[in-house]
């Protein structure tokens, strides 16, 4: 979610959060379920459980390359971050490389004049440590974005600018070995051990050609309501009406054909979490009856791009290591995987719960409670570190200009102006002759 989205869940993490009316059951009906807050409200308090972040390792628009062979990194100037670039540039395999973005030996990335990280969650990290903690930004870019993408336009799409997906793969690996091999430190940021036993687990770069990424892929550039999504989407709609006991839960908007990534108003029908209180919809609660009627629970309606990422993250990070359980629905995984309550995927194993959804929002912002969703106000508790509303300045030669692309309108323009300049010293012509006829025939 980039800058903006990011800054409420690390500050919920390195700030610590707060419930001031809570915490409560999420079910009103299971007390000894997922616990949420309602007010601030948070469907679910499980990001409690993270604890203390060390470092953070961004990925950003890898699809489109400045340079089609190479991968580019922005660290900050910790020792976390240099670990971490050491470790990225040694991950590559050999079609590609991964080069650190030169800046002044001088500038600190985060405090001094020229900022050097660009927008992206490593930003929000940065700016609420106060510099502390920091990391590294994997891009496809240098010092500028790239040119050729039509960001958050109606021509970013597949049809105007080819994804580059061995550069995707590629980033995937990177990805994957940095993160066994800061998993493997022992603190002493030795990037050639830590790379050398990640490279032993993970020896072979992942390939454009393996079924799910060529799965994932279309789904991703092509076809929004492809089956993979719609298939582990359903899987988790079942399970939301199994845990809340809803007997039709409203999956949220598909990506549709060809996938459309516009985000709509943050409300209830787009993903906004709400809580349902005495036969009332709230997007927070201040009040004390919440719990009095079984029926009252948190909920939200997230995408189908949402619920099949949580489904999938689910599956590929919370299968036991051993004794698998198949299932075809959640009521089939009760009791069955020992240490959590688990739920089923579309993977067809019961898996412990690995993925939450939080709120993507500034952390200035607050749904106002009593109300229904849709309706925020700025926080009491607001620090005022953030812009709230629009992406930090990366530096001065950075910026959006949106304007037509007139280069085919053009062309329609001259052409419908050639036509009316025609179509009108045609009708003059008529004109005249006629008047002329008519005179000639003494009618005029």
């Amino acid at each position: 979610f980039g800058f903006m989205g990011s800054r409420m869940f690390l500050n919920d993490i390195i700030s610590g959060f707060q419930c001031q009316n809570g915490p409560v059951a999420a079910v009103a009906a299971k007390k000894d379920g997922t616990q949420a807050c309602l007010y601030p409200m948070r469907p679910s308090l499980e990001f409690q459980n993270i604890g203390q972040i060390s470092g953070m390792l961004a990925i950003d628009q890898v699809g489109v390359l400045t340079n089609n062979q190479n991968l580019y990194i922005h660290k900050d100037a910790s020792d976390f971050g240099g670990f971490l670039s050491e470790v990225l540039q040694m991950s590559a395999g050999n079609d590609f490389t991964v080069s650190e973005v030169e800046v002044n030996a001088d500038d600190d990335h985060f405090n001094e004049g020229d900022v050097t990280i660009p927008p992206t969650p490593l930003t929000s990290l940065l700016s609420l440590t106060s510099g502390g903690t920091g990391g590294a930004v994997l891009t496809g870019y240098s010092d500028t974005f790239n040119p050729r993408s039509y960001y958050g336009s109606h021509k970013d799409s597949i049809d105007y600018e080819k994804i580059n997906f061995d550069a995707i793969a590629t980033a995937a690996t990177v990805v994957a070995r940095t993160a066994v091999a800061v998993a493997y430190d022992d603190g002493s940021m030795d990037s050639d051990t830590a790379i050398q036993y990640a490279k032993s687990l993970i020896p072979n770069n992942f390939d454009v050609d393996n079924d799910f990424f060529a799965e994932i892929s279309d789904c991703l550039y092509v076809n929004g309501n492809c089956e993979l999504l719609r298939k582990f989407a359903g899987v988790e709609k079942a399970t939301v009406e199994y845990e809340t006991d809803i007997k039709e839960f409203r999956v949220g908007q598909s990506l549709g054909k060809p996938p459309n990534y516009y985000v709509g108003v943050y409300d209830s029908t787009h993903g906004q979490p709400f809580v349902a209180v005495g036969g009332g919809v709230f997007g927070s609660y201040q009040g004390d009856d919440y719990g009095k009627d079984t029926n009252d629970k948190f909920l939200m309606i997230p995408s189908v791009l949402e619920m099949a990422l949580h489904g999938l993250l689910n599956d590929f990070l919370g299968r036991p290591t051993d004794d698998l359980v198949k299932c075809r629905a959640t009521r089939d995984c009760d009791g069955k995987v020992e240490g959590c309550t688990s739920v089923c995927t579309a993977g067809g194993y019961c898996v412990c719960p690995q993925a939450h959804y939080h709120m993507a929002m500034d952390e200035a912002l607050e749904a106002v409670p009593g109300n229904y969703t849709g309706l925020f106000r700025v926080s009491a508790s607001d620090a005022g570190i953030s812009a709230m509303y629009s992406e930090p300045y990366w530096s001065s030669s950075v910026g959006v200009t949106i304007y037509r692309d007139a280069s085919w309108g053009k062309v329609w323009d001259n052409v419908a102006l050639g036509s009316g300049i025609s179509v009108a010293l045609i009708c003059m012509m008529v004109v005249l002759f006629v008047k002329n006829r008519m005179k000639k025939e003494k009618l005029y």
